[in-house]
């Protein structure tokens, strides 16, 4: 898994890449094995502590995106695949969605975050379009978490 890792412990290769061009903190990618390599700051990159798989159940974001767009009675979604080379390592995917047409009288898309692990990137871009249509239509999903959290509420 990728995470974003300051300058120390990473070898002086990193010292040659800055967020804003110039001085100041030095990021590089570093985990699952890979060595610390350099990351321009506009490459936004899922926290290693998102894809962490210690749970009971995992419910595909894709799926329930497509619920809310069946709900909706709307398109289904397009996922358009990104690929950014840092470097000579591994590519970072990241997942570009779009809702054909118009349906709400405004253009749906969202860009989704980068990850090394190909489905992570895809799920988080049917997250962020997900979010984005619950808002539009005014919609919520009700589940486990939801009663758990409306019991915490009350």
């Amino acid at each position: 898994m990728s995470s974003i890792c300051a300058e120390k412990g990473c070898s002086d290769e990193t010292g040659r890449v800055t967020p804003n061009g110039g001085g100041g903190k030095k990021l590089a990618i570093s985990g699952g094995g890979y060595p610390c390599r350099p990351i321009v700051s506009w490459l936004p990159v899922i926290p290693a502590e998102e894809l962490n798989a210690d749970f009971a159940v995992v419910s595909s974001i894709e799926e329930w995106l497509l619920k809310v767009c069946l709900e909706a009675e709307i398109p289904c979604p397009c996922f358009f695949k990104v690929e950014r080379f840092v470097g000579e390592q591994d590519p970072f995917f990241g997942f570009t969605v779009v809702i054909p047409g118009h349906p709400f009288e405004i253009e749906l898309f969202v860009n989704g975050r980068f990850s090394m692990v190909e489905k992570a990137a895809r799920e988080d871009a049917a997250y962020e379009m997900m979010c984005v249509l619950l808002d539009v239509t005014g919609k919520e999903i009700r589940d486990y978490n939801y009663r758990k959290a409306k019991l915490l509420g009350d």
